[in-house]
């Protein structure tokens, strides 16, 4: 599995994710030259779909399996947990196929499924499991 990350000083965001290599370099391609230096792609050898992205402030994205979310998940419920309502411990992305944005290059992930991960965040998957976030 491969991800077209970007990173404009501070920003960054991902720019598209891809079974093959050979689609992320022609998605990688279709990013105007203007915007293409900010782009790379990242090897994610061994990871499959469905991919989750966790996004915080202080460790930028890391991509995990269904595994590791849960542990996660269980690590900020029992160790980390925050007494304010409102804390976000991450953005936790779902990416269920190749993906990328109608217009490449752009940060267009506010339309991926994916949950501010706060303390209901937390509840419900204890409630009802980690699948309840993914219903549809």
């Amino acid at each position: 599995m491969y991800v077209v990350q970007a990173v404009d000083g501070r920003r960054r965001w991902i720019s598209g994710v891809f079974r093959s290599k050979v689609a992320a370099d022609e998605y990688l391609c279709l990013i105007p030259d203007q915007a293409r230096g900010k782009h790379f792609v990242l090897d994610l050898a061994g990871l499959s779909y469905p991919l989750y992205v966790c996004e915080d402030g202080v460790k930028g994205f890391r991509f995990l399996t269904e595994a590791e979310v849960v542990a996660d998940l269980k690590q900020y419920a029992t160790e980390q947990r925050q007494k304010s309502e409102d804390w976000c411990y991450t953005n936790l992305y779902r990416i269920e196929d190749d993906w990328c944005p109608r217009l490449p290059g752009t940060d267009y992930m506010g339309v991926l499924p994916h949950y501010h991960v706060n303390n209901w965040t937390l509840d419900r998957v204890e409630q009802e499991g980690f699948e309840s976030l993914w219903r549809r």
